[in-house]
């Protein structure tokens, strides 16, 4: 279980905002390969998981199938991974559970109410419940993620650039054709540690770090108000 501490940035200061990443007293180096990340989220008819981040809700969830491309090229194939992730929020500590799955050609080349039955069949027991009332794919989140990691303390930063959503059943992931997509104009800069380690919860980055602003970001929630707006 981890906390995660989320910060806006405007583009134009990205490299200067990497620089003191690598410069600050944590010493973060550079961890992998700059790749390309892909979330579809589930949600019910009411679209519950998004009301209940909007209104605050303590503790909440959210499901999604998120999958990577490395070359930074979007490219989907059979071959890809995907994993099926319910990520659980109990005000600040946030615990995730994972399952690695393939998905069949018929689902891919076209996201609609298949993808949920098709997730809920193959979820494991422990995830089920979770998945069990969400019927809709919402939609479709693409991002560049670059990745740091501390060279002494249990700390993780990830840069998430060129946000990209778009709506599930207009996207061919076989053939990887996207009708069309809303993009963001900012950046967004996560600090990930262990929920109970006290030198690292009462940081303060921003102090440390120019040009981030302190934000209870949720590209999920973004994504809604953008498509259904």
């Amino acid at each position: 279980m981890r906390i995660e501490k989320k910060y806006t940035f405007d583009l134009n200061n990205y490299n200067i905002l990497v620089d003191q990443i690598i410069n600050s007293k944590f010493l973060f180096i550079k961890k992998y390969k700059k790749r390309i990340v892909n979330s579809i989220y589930l949600d019910n008819e009411f679209m519950q998981n998004y009301s209940d981040n909007l209104s605050g809700i303590s503790k909440r969830s959210k499901i999604r199938l998120r999958y990577y491309n490395e070359d930074l090229e979007i490219k989907t194939n059979l071959n890809n991974k995907f994993n099926l992730e319910v990520k659980i929020k109990n005000n600040q500590v946030v615990n995730k559970k994972i399952h690695s799955l393939s998905l069949p050609s018929n689902i891919l080349k076209k996201i609609d109410n298949k993808l949920n039955i098709f997730l809920l069949k193959k979820a494991p027991i422990l995830i089920r419940p979770f998945i069990s009332e969400q019927t809709l794919s919402t939609i479709g989140i693409t991002y560049n993620r670059e990745y740091f990691e501390s060279k002494i303390f249990n700390l993780r930063c990830t840069i998430d650039t060129n946000l990209k959503f778009w709506k599930p059943h207009n996207v061919d992931l076989l053939n990887n054709k996207k009708i069309f997509s809303y993009n963001t104009e900012y950046g967004v800069l996560e600090m990930k540690f262990p929920h109970n380690d006290k030198r690292i919860s009462n940081e303060k980055f921003d102090d440390l770090i120019n040009h981030i602003t302190p934000s209870r970001h949720s590209k999920y929630s973004v994504g809604c108000n953008l498509i259904y707006k």
